[in-house]
């Protein structure tokens, strides 16, 4: 029997190549600076010891693989994606130049840890955002201790890049960048032999420091102005409950104000990233975009623990690669619901009835694209869900299931 080969994990030097010097240009573009000192002593190690890295990096923008490919300065990288990325035809041929290694979100994927060991062996970089998504709303973000179980097996040193600024000139949420200055900056993290002296709660607070950057904080040191007339557009996708009325899904924008629909309610964002109210003696707003969503978790974790028969249902178009692998296509409508023990989905699969439960006590996040869609994380592979209600409810559902982890957590019933 023939020994089955092993898949190249090897980027192209071409494609890297190409792909950095893009990258280089939208950070010229931008006016990104990038401080590459502690990078450059990594490499001079590498090349002594022979001995692979990693570099890990906080995530705030769907434009950080920009910044971070030009940070690396043409030097070959696997850089590790989330699995639904390889359901883009597009993204997938890109990134299979570059040996991106796809992961599960939020589960154990033993396939791709084995691979990400092998680009270190080989010797390689390899590249992780340990926080796993976007952060939203610019604050700190759920980082799962198992990056320290990889650490651990992959034995070598690990450096950071710190990005600072992505979340006001890409936030998530909106459909447009801003211009706001932005900068990019590695530094030292852990080495292979600090690895056996410290515990791991020691090296997750290494790796959290770094992969969880607080934008807000950042910005009240800064002070930066983020130069914009139409700062607020995009924030109804993630803002959804009124603080003064207590309405649902009732904000819209117009330029610089998030108004209640409901109330009037209404927050001027300002050019500092900063909510103010319209009319001081009567609008209730947040200081930042952090603090609303904080608040909103808030008030889910409360009806969570103080209503024993809690849920939520709302009709969703569902997408699977039933026929056709690596192709997501609608296969079916129907309701999810959600409750303190159970997440299910009743509804049509390929023109017959069809219910499906998940394994809820296993779902740390969903993996999300505001007002779009999100997936829920199971083993026969990938269930993507479209809202056919209103789509700022996508927001809801993820905050929904980030405050059922969080109450595990004080329970102490997950890492």
């Amino acid at each position: 029997m023939k020994k089955k080969k092993k898949e190249k994990l090897k980027p192209s030097g071409f494609a890297c190549f190409i792909y950095t010097f893009f990258s280089k240009i939208f950070c010229f573009l931008h006016g990104v600076k990038i401080d590459r000192k502690v990078l450059k002593e990594q490499l001079k190690k590498k090349k002594k010891e022979k001995k692979g890295f990693i570099v890990i990096y906080n995530h705030h923008s769907n434009n950080d693989h920009w910044i971070f490919s030009a940070a690396m300065n043409y030097h070959r990288t696997n850089y590790v994606l989330a699995r639904y990325f390889y359901y883009n035809k597009t993204i997938r041929t890109i990134t299979s130049w570059v040996r991106a290694i796809f992961k599960e979100q939020f589960k154990a994927d033993l396939s791709s840890i084995r691979q990400m060991k092998r680009a270190v062996d080989r010797p390689g970089i390899l590249a992780i955002a340990p926080a796993g998504q976007i952060s939203i709303d610019g604050g700190h973000q759920f980082v799962s201790k198992g990056i320290v179980k990889l650490v651990r097996l992959c034995k070598v040193d690990v450096i950071g890049l710190v990005m600072k600024g992505t979340h006001y000139a890409f936030p998530k949420w909106r459909n447009s960048s801003r211009k706001y200055p932005c900068s990019a900056s590695f530094c030292h993290v852990v080495t292979a032999d600090e690895l056996a002296e410290l515990s791991d709660d020691e090296i997750y607070e290494r790796i959290y420091k770094v992969s969880s950057i607080d934008a807000a904080k950042l910005q009240d040191k800064d002070n930066f102005v983020i130069k914009s007339n139409k700062r607020a557009e995009g924030l109804e996708k993630i803002i959804y409950l009124c603080p003064k009325c207590g309405s649902y899904h009732s904000y819209k924008t117009i330029g610089n104000e998030l108004i209640c629909k409901h109330c009037g309610n209404t927050a001027i964002y300002n050019q500092y990233g900063k909510f103010e109210p319209k009319n001081k003696d009567n609008d209730i707003v947040f200081k930042t975009e952090n603090e609303w969503t904080l608040y909103q978790i808030d008030k889910v974790k409360e009806q969570i623990q103080n209503n024993n028969d809690f849920h939520m249902e709302n009709r969703f178009e569902l997408y699977r690669d039933l026929r056709e692998p690596n192709n997501l296509e609608k296969v079916g409508e129907g309701t999810l619901y959600l409750t303190k023990e159970r997440l299910y989905y009743k509804g049509t699969l390929n023109g017959e009835e069809y219910e499906k439960e998940f394994s809820l006590g296993s779902i740390f996040q969903l993996p999300f694209s505001p007002a779009k869609h999100f997936y829920v994380p199971d083993d026969e592979g990938p269930f993507k869900f479209k809202p056919l209600d209103d789509k700022s409810t996508i927001m809801q559902w993820v905050e929904t299931i980030d405050a059922m982890r969080k109450i595990k957590e004080e329970e102490g019933r997950v890492y």
